[in-house]
C-alpha cells in the first residue's frame, strides 16, 4: 500500500486529538426553540404522519393504479412542505435528489438480497446519506452510484458475520483473511454464498473506480480494516483514555474518509480533514447511544469506561463544542451547513434525552429546549406506530412490510 494516505491520515489523527482536547467542557451555545415553534412543528408532523398512515392502510384495499397516484401526490406534498426535519433547510431540487438516491439504493438492495432485513438495509442507508451529505458539502451532484452501493452494503454483511455467535473465531478469522485479500485485488474464490455476495459488493466498487487510476480509493478501504482490527483491543485490553481517544478517531474517521474518496475519487487536505472530523463526531455519537450495551459487554469507549455514577454533562458538552466547529473550514451554501449541524446536534440531544439518569436535570432541560419537538412527542409517535394495525402486523411479519416497501418503490 502507498504510505502517502496512511501518513496523512495518522498526522491528521494527531491534529484531531489536539483539537478535541482543546474543546471546552462548558455548556456551549445551544439554540432555544420556543414552545410555539415546537407545537407548530408537531402539528405539521401529525398531519404528515396521518396522511402516510392513511395511504399505507389503503394498500390492497383500492386498485393499485389509484394507490400509486396517491403515493405520487403524497411524496410531492412531503417534498413541498417542511414536514421532515432533516430536510427543512434544503431547496426542493436537493430534496428530490436525496429522495431519488434513497429510492435507487433501496431498490438495488432489495434486488441484491431479498432476504436482507429492513434493519440491515437501514444500517446501509445511513452510509448512503453520509455520502449524499459529502456530495452536498463538496459541491458535487447528489447521485447514486454502484461504488456507494457496494461500500454501504459491506456494513451489514461484515457486521452480521462478525457478530454471529454461531460462528467460531476460526471461521471469522478465515473470512477476514479472504475479505482483506479480495479488497487488495487478489483473485480469490469465495468459499460460500455469503463470501460470494461480499465479493460482488467489492466488484461494484471496482466497476466505478479502476484500481490503477484510483489507488487511493482502495487505500482508504484498507484503513478501515486496520481500524477494525485495532478496535478489537477495546474488547480485551485495559486501555488508557489517550489510547481510546486515538482508536476512536481512527475508527470513526476511516469510515467517512472512505465515503469521501468514493464520492470524489480523490480529496484535497481540507476535504480529508473534514471527513475525519465528521467521522470522529459520528463515532462518538454512536458510542454515546451504545453506552449501556458497551458497558455491559466490557467494550471500552470514551464513555463506557466512565463510572456509571459519573454524570456525562462535561464529556457531552465537549462533543457539542466539537460538533459546533465542524463546518468552520467547509465552503458551501449556508442552508446545507445548517442542515448538517442541526441534524448532528439533534442526534446528540436524542441520545442525551434517552438516558436522563446519566445527566443533570439542568443539562437535560437545556437539551429539551434545543429540540424542535418535545421528546415525549417522539415517544408518542413510536407508541402509536407500535399499537397501530399496520405496526403490529409489521412487527409479526416483516415480509409484509417488505412487500409494502416494494410497492411504494414501484
Amino acid at each position: 500500500m502507498n504510505n502517502n494516505l496512511r501518513a496523512r491520515f495518522m498526522a491528521m489523527t494527531a491534529d484531531l486529538k489536539t483539537d478535541w482536547e482543546a474543546c471546552s467542557k462548558d455548556i456551549p451555545r445551544m439554540s432555544s426553540i420556543s414552545e410555539e415553534q415546537r407545537l407548530k412543528q408537531e402539528m405539521l408532523m401529525d398531519q404528515g404522519l396521518q396522511k402516510v398512515y392513511q395511504f399505507l392502510n389503503q394498500y390492497h384495499k383500492i386498485p393499485r393504479r389509484s394507490w400509486q397516484k396517491q403515493r405520487n401526490k403524497l411524496i410531492q406534498l412531503l417534498l413541498d412542505n417542511d414536514t421532515l426535519l432533516v430536510t427543512s433547510h434544503m431547496d426542493h431540487q436537493i430534496k428530490n435528489q436525496l429522495l431519488q438516491v434513497s429510492i435507487a439504493f433501496i431498490r438495488a438492495a432489495r434486488e441484491f438480497d431479498p432476504l436482507l432485513s429492513l434493519s440491515d438495509i437501514g444500517q446501509a442507508m445511513r452510509n448512503v446519506w453520509i455520502c449524499a451529505v459529502l456530495q452536498l458539502l463538496f459541491c458535487k451532484e447528489v447521485r447514486y452510484s454502484k461504488a456507494i452501493f457496494g461500500y454501504s452494503m459491506l456494513y451489514p454483511y461484515t457486521d452480521n458475520l462478525l457478530d454471529d455467535e454461531m460462528l467460531t473465531q476460526a471461521d471469522k478469522q478465515s473470512f477476514n483473511r479472504h475479505f482483506y485479500a479480495r479488497l487488495k485485488g487478489e483473485k480469490i474464490c469465495a468459499v460460500n454464498e455469503y463470501e460470494q455476495k461480499v465479493f460482488r459488493l467489492i466488484s461494484a466498487i471496482e466497476s466505478v473506480y479502476d484500481r490503477n487510476r484510483y489507488p487511493v480509493v482502495y487505500e482508504s478501504l484498507y484503513l478501515i480494516m486496520e481500524g477494525q482490527i485495532q478496535s478489537l483491543t477495546q474488547q480485551t485490553d485495559s486501555m488508557s483514555q489517550s489510547e481510546l481517544l486515538r482508536i476512536s478517531i481512527e475508527k470513526g474517521a476511516a469510515s467517512v474518509v472512505a465515503d469521501g474518496y468514493l464520492v470524489c475519487g480523490d480529496m484535497d487536505q481540507k476535504q480529508l480533514r473534514f471527513c475525519m472530523q465528521y467521522g470522529f463526531m459520528l463515532q462518538l455519537g454512536d458510542d454515546l447511544q451504545d453506552i449501556e450495551e458497551d458497558h455491559q459487554h466490557h467494550h471500552q469507549t470514551l464513555y463506557s469506561m466512565l463510572d456509571e455514577n459519573v454524570l456525562l454533562d462535561q464529556p457531552i458538552c465537549q462533543l457539542l463544542s466539537y460538533t459546533e466547529q465542524l463546518m468552520n473550514d467547509v465552503t458551501c451554501d449556508a442552508g446545507t451547513k445548517t442542515m448538517v449541524i442541526d441534524n448532528c446536534m439533534l442526534l446528540i440531544y436524542l441520545s442525551v434525552l434517552s438516558k436522563p439518569h446519566r445527566f443533570s436535570s439542568a443539562f437535560i432541560k437545556r437539551c429539551e429546549q434545543a429540540m424542535p419537538l418535545h421528546y415525549a412527542y417522539l415517544q408518542k409517535i413510536g407508541h402509536v406506530w407500535s399499537n397501530s394495525e399496520l405496526g403490529k402486523r409489521a412487527s409479526q411479519d416483516e415480509s409484509y412490510l417488505k412487500e409494502l416497501l416494494d410497492a411504494v418503490l414501484e
